[in-house]
C-alpha cells in the first residue's frame, strides 16, 4: 500500500494523509499517541456530515476504526476529503469541545485530512508484463512474477 504523507504543517492545520486502499474492514489512521490510549474520535465528510466513536491506539501509534460504524461504501476515492479529530484521550470530557493536537512527524497537528486514491496499473512500454501501478501523483515500482 502506497501513502502520501504532507509534513510542512503546524499547529492549527491538518496532516494530509493520502492511501490507495479503501478500508475493507478497518480504516487505520497515523495519530501519533502512544499505545493504549483511548482516545474520542469525530470523523467528518466533505458534507459536514459527522460522525463519532472511541478507539484504542495501536503499538504502531495508529487509530484503527471499523467501517463497519459509516454507510456502506463511504470511504472510496470519488467521496473527497474525510477529516479526523481526535476530540479527546482516556475519557477527559473536558478536551471534548476543543479537541486535542495530534504529534506526526515530531510536528503538531489539529486534525488529519485523509482520502483515498484510484489505483489504476500501467503496462510496459513493449507491451510486456505490467511493471507497476499508477497513482495520479506517483509511480509505485513492483517486482512482477
Amino acid at each position: 500500500m502506497a501513502t502520501k504523507y504532507t509534513n510542512e504543517g503546524s499547529c492549527g492545520e491538518c496532516f494530509e494523509y493520502i492511501t490507495d486502499a479503501c478500508p475493507d474492514k478497518m480504516l487505520t489512521l497515523p495519530v501519533g499517541l502512544s499505545d493504549g490510549t483511548e482516545v474520542s474520535w469525530e470523523i467528518e465528510n466533505k458534507f459536514g456530515q459527522k460522525w463519532r466513536g472511541d478507539s484504542t491506539v495501536n503499538t504502531d501509534e495508529e487509530i484503527e476504526i471499523s467501517v463497519d460504524a459509516f454507510p456502506e461504501g463511504m470511504f472510496n476515492p470519488h467521496a473527497g476529503i474525510f477529516t479526523f479529530r481526535a476530540l479527546g484521550v482516556n475519557g477527559d470530557e473536558d478536551e471534548l469541545c476543543e479537541g486535542i493536537d495530534l504529534t506526526i512527524c515530531e510536528r503538531d497537528y489539529s486534525c488529519i485530512s485523509f482520502s483515498f486514491t484510484q489505483i489504476t496499473q500501467v503496462d510496459s512500454d513493449d507491451g510486456g508484463e505490467p511493471y507497476g501501478y499508477h497513482a495520479p501523483d506517483a509511480i509505485i515500482e513492483m517486482d512482477v512474477e
